[in-house]
């Protein structure tokens, strides 16, 4: 649902066909606000949030989708990146619905995915899995950067300009970038 926060009613209803399990939202850089929902109908759909219409589905993983993120890289393009049970995670380029990079390295489903700005202007994004593993990937050449050991298994990510957190198990891990 979308909802108008100054009055508290329902403005849109987005749906899936099964189970959604994670949105984010994105102001396009033509000033559109887009939201991205994930689903275990194997797709993640895009949707325009003045209007609640679908601008485009994106679709490609083999399983259930189970998180996403976004991002606007350096030259202006607004990405999702996709996090599946199929053990990958997907870039997405929001303008064409077109595939960019699919990212392999886990061994088991990925379960979260967020996406930031390294230190050094390198756009990223970090996925968590099953397979107790956090990679970062930097998403111009969609190689790791950086293979993480968790203690369990990665169940939720943030991100912000400073470090990130990874959710595993009972735990939680702080990462903070150093120069």
């Amino acid at each position: 649902m979308v909802w108008n926060l100054s009055t508290g009613r329902p403005r849109h209803t987005l749906g899936h066909s099964k189970s959604v399990n994670a949105v984010t939202t994105l102001m396009l850089p033509n000033g559109t606000p887009v939201a991205v929902t994930a689903s275990d109908d194997r797709s993640a759909l895009v949707w325009d949030l003045s209007t609640g219409k679908r601008r485009r589905a994106l679709e490609g993983h083999l399983n259930s989708v189970n998180a996403v993120a976004t991002l606007v890289l350096p030259d202006g393009s607004p990405v999702a990146v996709t996090a599946s049970d199929d053990c990958t995670a997907i870039v997405w380029n929001l303008d064409t619905g077109q595939r960019i990079h699919i990212l392999e390295g886990h061994s088991s489903s990925v379960r979260a995915v967020a996406t930031l700005m390294l230190p050094d202007g390198t756009p990223a994004a970090i996925t968590a899995s099953d397979d107790r593993t956090a990679i970062v990937w930097n998403l111009d050449t969609e190689q790791p950067v950086w293979r993480l050991t968790l203690p369990a298994e990665g169940r939720c990510v943030s991100a912000t300009d400073v470090g990130f957190i990874i959710g595993c198990g009972r735990e939680v891990a702080h990462f903070v970038w150093t120069s």
